[in-house]
């Protein structure tokens, strides 16, 4: 299913668990519409805006032709029955940097050990750091083919505000952070494999960060992009990538 809310500029604050058989509210981002709606994990949405709702599915094509601006009446079981309103608004762009004191490239490092998935980086020193032009992989680590994580932070230089297709590729294990919050998950022992996510940005320096692993076999990285001056999926050019300097 597209995300009907990145897609249509507006936003709710409510993640549904489109696994369960009911609709149920798996996660209500902080400061969100429903949050200020004291919607809370856990509640049942039984209809939205008189129209009934009997899976996740059903709470999501029920968003369809949404725009911000518009209210959101919802009627919710659980402990107890209840009922919510509450207004979309836009949907929130991660913040972006301003360009003083930024260079081309990105900044790494690079950490030894025999990682299964990724590891939490920041209670672990790396065996060296460094500034790349690019997203590369063997030619960081000095000769090891194998044991071995990377970590890439930077920006990423956005043409112009917008709905983007972000694909990360990997063999092993990748995460993808944009705006400090995880955007994709690639993580665990795999063989090369591709997610996306959709995502709205806009124009400017926006802060990004990528941790990937290579325990054996091929070390193989790719982060793609559509949307914006890229009609098809494309690697993202070396010259989006910008750096503290």
């Amino acid at each position: 299913l597209l995300p009907v809310e990145v897609m249509s500029d507006f936003w709710t604050g409510i993640e549904i668990d489109t696994l369960a058989d009911r609709a149920v509210v798996k996660s209500v981002a902080k400061n969100s519409p429903a949050a200020k709606a004291k919607i809370k994990a856990g509640d049942i949405i039984t209809s939205l805006n008189g129209n009934p709702v009997h899976t996740g599915v059903d709470w999501i094509l029920g968003l369809v032709g949404g725009k911000s601006g518009n209210e959101a009446k919802l009627q919710l079981a659980g402990k107890k029955k209840r009922s919510a309103k509450f207004k979309l608004v836009p949907y929130p762009l991660p913040k972006v940097a301003g360009r003083t004191g930024k260079v081309a490239g990105l900044n790494y490092e690079v950490h030894h050990g025999k990682f299964k998935v990724l590891p939490d980086f920041d209670g672990l020193k790396p065996a060296q750091t460094g500034t790349t032009d690019e997203l590369a992989t063997e030619s960081l680590v000095e000769g090891r083919d194998e044991y071995f994580a990377l970590v890439f932070t930077g920006y990423l230089d956005i043409p112009k505000n917008g709905v983007y297709r972000l694909t990360l590729g990997s063999d092993d294990g990748s995460k993808l952070f944009l705006g400090g919050k995880l955007l994709i998950d690639n993580d665990d022992n795999h063989p090369m494999q591709h997610l996306s996510r959709i995502v709205r940005m806009q124009k400017g320096l926006n802060p990004f960060r990528l941790e990937y692993f290579d325990y054996t076999g091929d070390a193989e990285l790719e982060l793609k992009i559509e949307g914006g001056l890229h009609k098809k999926t494309t690697d993202i050019p070396n010259e989006m990538f910008f750096r503290d300097e």
